[in-house]
């Protein structure tokens, strides 16, 4: 095809689907959201015991905050405390009894916990490779073995202990 013919063709298919521009509100929600996550994770992961510079991931979130400031948008300096990371660390950390099953949260949480549960037990983790969402869902799982299964978590630390101590 002839470069003039390929210049008419992209012109003709220019008009017939004009570029879609995403909503600007959209867009500054969207970045917000990876700051915030950012945000929760490096708050998280000291607690943890591991180093937020070992998550290589988190440099999106870093990206994200550079976006929102060259739009002249605030970035967050700490997670809503609304954000869904937040409310799932406090739901698996105290569930209320009163939850409806048509709470949007319940599948939403149901569809974590799933997630978190493949990293219960400790499964070893490359923090230079994984998702930010598999970090998170490892954190999630470490703190829920520390809420919910502290007898099995003080269990391993001796067993550890006395192994460090052969």
């Amino acid at each position: 095809m002839s470069l003039a013919r390929k210049a008419r063709l992209a012109r003709v298919t220019a008009r017939l689907h004009p570029p879609v521009w995403p909503d600007p509100e959209k867009v500054r929600q969207r970045l917000c959201r990876s700051v915030q996550f950012g945000l929760v994770l490096r708050d998280v992961l000291p607690e943890l015991g591991v180093d937020p510079s070992q998550v290589k991931m988190l440099s999106v979130c870093d990206e994200a905050a550079e976006e929102l400031r060259m739009l002249g948008h605030d970035v967050p300096d700490r997670p809503d405390p609304n954000c869904w990371e937040l409310s799932y660390l406090a739901f698996v950390s105290n569930p209320p009894s009163d939850v409806p099953d048509d709470d949007p949260r319940v599948e939403r949480f149901n569809k974590l916990n799933r997630m978190v549960d493949a990293y219960l037990g400790d499964p070893e983790i490359d923090f230079g490779k994984v998702s930010l969402m598999q970090v998170f869902c490892w954190c999630a799982a470490r703190l829920v073995e520390r809420w919910w299964m502290p007898d099995e978590a003080d269990e391993k630390a001796e067993t550890e202990e006395d192994f460090a101590a052969d």
